[in-house]
């Protein structure tokens, strides 16, 4: 076994102790450090903390959102400086960074990497922006026929910049932030092989048939 293996096996490990130990306890305890961490990161100029208030809806109480366009940062860029202090975010994008805190993280810990990530942001921090939310978030679908008839149907290979007004038999799913661009069933357009590429770019594009981008299998018929 590898050592990430090892070391996610360990967390998980750690994560089930603590529920099996203190469980009720040991989430409550969770849920007051995240909120003591927001508090934290809502000082930071420019930074707009998702929760309650600013979101007009529950949110997850282990999470901790920010959205960050008027301090001029991208959420890319902090997570990957984060990741270079060896911590892994769940997602980020141009416009926000999303942390999740479990019980196996102690209160103090919490708070502590909450303070950190105000720090890297003021050593990021640059002109404010406009945000830029992710192609993911803004597309809408032309679904022609339904997923289930898309990937049973008969099926050939093209190259993906030739596939404009053709319908997709497959999927086009970026991560972060795990939401597809393209499904089965769907019209495929310009503006679809340009985001495509693009997160292509920036990160893994997950479940296509063709992980270089190149092609595409499209409905025959």
């Amino acid at each position: 076994m590898n050592p990430e293996s090892k070391a996610q096996l360990g967390g998980l490990a750690a994560l089930v102790a603590a529920v099996v130990d203190h469980g009720a306890a040991a989430i409550e305890r969770t849920i007051e450090a995240v909120a003591r961490a927001r508090a934290v990161l809502r000082e930071v100029p420019g930074v707009t903390v998702v929760d309650e208030n600013t979101a007009g809806v529950p949110v997850d109480p282990t999470k901790i959102t920010l959205w960050l366009p008027p301090t001029g940062v991208t959420g890319s860029a902090l997570s990957d400086l984060l990741w270079e202090h060896h911590y892994a975010v769940e997602s980020s994008d141009s416009d926000t960074i999303v942390m999740t805190m479990t019980v196996a993280d102690s209160p103090e810990w919490i708070v502590e990497i909450a303070r950190f990530v105000g720090d890297l942001i003021e050593r990021l921090r640059s002109t404010p922006r406009a945000p830029s939310p992710a192609a993911t978030w803004t597309i809408r679908p032309d679904v022609v026929i339904t997923p289930r008839e898309a990937v049973f149907a008969p099926r050939r290979r093209i190259p993906l910049e030739q596939a404009v007004g053709e319908i997709s038999a497959e999927q086009f799913c970026p991560y972060p932030p795990g939401v597809p661009l393209l499904g089965p069933g769907e019209r495929v357009t310009a503006e679809l092989i340009r985001d495509i590429q693009l997160a292509g770019t920036m990160g893994r594009v997950a479940y296509c048939s063709d992980a270089t981008l190149a092609t595409i299998e499209v409905v025959d018929g």
